[in-house]
């Protein structure tokens, strides 16, 4: 399976609301949910690999999530607000952590908590062009979604690297 590369909390089984996932790559984000985040580049990542889940936790902030149109797609899961102490749980369960958000004013001034909760669960992290994701050497940073996609597939073969893992430690 996919996940046995990464350590896991002890033998916990899944938490009881994430998706029979099938062994399939499992793209994740965990935070909140409003016009920020980039949901044109999630329908097209959706889209251009429907093998690939990708997962939601997190509030939607404003209501923007269901007008969005991603929750369409069968390869889409929104699991809602998660209580903080079980984020874990599901993030050790993620190939990829994903910082999806638009870059305007709101988002050039954010420093993402996720990157490092990501970060300190050994996963890879491709995140949209913010001047805060630059800053660290092991964050794939995308300026188009194109190279977002790609820095996917490139995650995926990094998560089993020692050097890059020591990059993001």
């Amino acid at each position: 399976l996919i996940q046995n590369w990464r350590p896991k909390s002890g033998d916990t089984p899944p938490p009881r609301w994430l998706p029979d996932l099938d062994g399939s790559v499992v793209v994740g984000y965990s935070g909140a949910l409003a016009t920020w985040f980039d949901y044109d580049l999630l329908l097209y990542l959706a889209r251009a690999r429907p093998a690939w889940q990708f997962v939601l936790i997190g509030v939607d902030y404003d209501g923007s999530l269901p007008a969005s149109g991603v929750l369409e797609n069968d390869n889409v899961h929104w699991l809602g607000m998660q209580p903080y102490p079980d984020l874990f749980a599901y993030t050790w369960r993620f190939d990829v952590g994903i910082i999806p958000f638009l870059v305007n004013a709101i988002t050039l001034a954010t420093s993402p908590i996720k990157m490092f909760e990501y970060m300190a669960c050994r996963l890879p992290v491709v995140s949209t062009a913010l001047p805060e994701c630059r800053r660290y050497p092991g964050v794939l940073v995308a300026e188009n979604h194109l190279q977002f996609l790609e820095n996917l597939e490139t995650a995926l073969s990094a998560r089993l690297d020692p050097g890059y893992l020591e990059t993001i430690e």
